[in-house]
């Protein structure tokens, strides 16, 4: 393809024959059960009172980010780390449990925790890498008592606190091995819940009215590979990504967002709504997440 091919003009206006994005229940099974019980605008409440902060509100729409940048050296460290959990872990279980921990010792009032994590449903599309679409579902996940109670009189650095790692690590790594095996027949559960949802503005509406039903997200996006770079070549070379996200209004309290480059430094976003979480609350939680990794990259831990 010559330069000439490539030229187009400013600016660009896109055809109205090009093929729209291949929708997500196009390319994967997506069974829908008949619905029955009228305008859905809302999803089934919790059957527990998880702590989510303070309600939604539009007062500010300012975002905030904390963000933590773990060395390259300490990278293997951590991920030999998940492996030797009992039960095998990976670093989205390791982080649900230092998330975990970390709020239901600042938070002493909280009586549980519910977190969103995304899972990519490529594997189930058949949607190539290189392809921009939006093929994500997510998990919920419940932290109940006794494991909150028991987070709050284990020292950090602990032989306790090492099994409670694992112990969380397993629930997760459990509930999401579970939910990966249902997808190719049950199809993703949280998809097809918001698939019944008929009035999409009255819905968001209603959760303006109400508690929010989350007090985090973990998303990791996981690690990134670009070509190398050319010895010799004056090109630029990526040392790190930064992922992070708008704050959630009606969504989770707390947003943790993960990232790398392949062997460069682990990149992770803590992020939230201005006058929602308290600031002192992300920088104690955002202190404990870097001050374990840290630990566990330079092969400190119990």
């Amino acid at each position: 393809m010559s330069k000439t091919d490539l030229q187009v003009s400013w600016p660009y206006h896109v055809p109205t024959d090009l093929p729209g994005l291949c929708y997500v229940e196009e390319a994967c099974r997506f069974p829908l059960e008949p619905i029955d019980t009228g305008n859905i605008t809302k999803l089934p409440p919790y059957p527990f009172d998880p702590w989510t902060a303070a309600l939604p509100s539009l007062e500010t729409f300012t975002s905030r980010v904390h963000i933590i940048t773990i060395p390259a050296s300490c990278v293997p460290n951590i991920l030999t780390r998940c492996r030797h959990l009992k039960g095998g872990a990976t670093l989205t279980s390791l982080l649900h449990s230092l998330l975990v921990i970390k709020l239901s010792r600042t938070i002493t009032t909280a009586k549980g925790f519910t977190a969103v994590t995304p899972y990519s449903m490529r594997r189930f599309s058949g949607v190539s890498d290189d392809e921009i679409v939006n093929h994500i579902s997510y998990i919920t996940t419940q932290w109940r008592d006794p494991l909150i109670s028991s987070s709050r009189s284990i020292l950090e650095g602990s032989k306790e606190e090492e099994a409670l790692i694992e112990c969380i690590a397993k629930q997760y790594r459990s509930e999401i091995d579970s939910e990966l095996a249902s997808v190719p027949d049950k199809g993703p559960g949280a998809l097809i819940e918001i698939s019944k949802i008929q009035d999409f503005n009255q819905f968001c509406e209603d959760g303006m009215k109400q508690k929010r039903g989350c007090t985090y997200e973990l998303s990791n996006v996981g690690a990134v590979t670009f070509p190398e770079r050319p010895e010799g070549s004056a090109g630029v070379e990526l040392e790190k990504l930064v992922f992070t996200q708008c704050a959630m209004v009606a969504g989770p309290a707390i947003g943790c967002s993960v990232i790398s480059v392949t062997g460069k430094p682990l990149v992770v976003s803590l992020h939230w709504q201005q006058g929602i979480v308290d600031d002192t609350l992300i920088t104690a939680l955002g202190g404990y997440i870097e001050r374990r990794l840290l630990e566990f990259g330079e092969g400190n831990h119990a």
